[in-house]
């Protein structure tokens, strides 16, 4: 893959709600197919441990590629 990437939104704890950001972003005209979104997930450390001792939890973020 080719072209510029980078994030357009992140933090999303789950997937499903990545998929609605990205559908209102459509709806709104901030972003077009062409920039060729996608959803991706990714670790993000976390300050104090959970109770079952996990330092990361997965997030996921909304990655456009211009250029492709």
């Amino acid at each position: 893959m080719t072209g510029t990437r980078y994030t357009y939104a992140f933090g999303y704890k789950s997937r499903e709600h990545a998929e609605t950001a990205l559908e209102e972003l459509f709806a709104g005209g901030e972003i077009s197919p062409c920039e060729n979104p996608r959803i991706e997930s990714y670790a993000a450390r976390i300050c104090a441990p959970t109770p079952t001792g996990k330092t990361a939890v997965q997030r996921f973020s909304i990655t456009l590629v211009e250029g492709v």
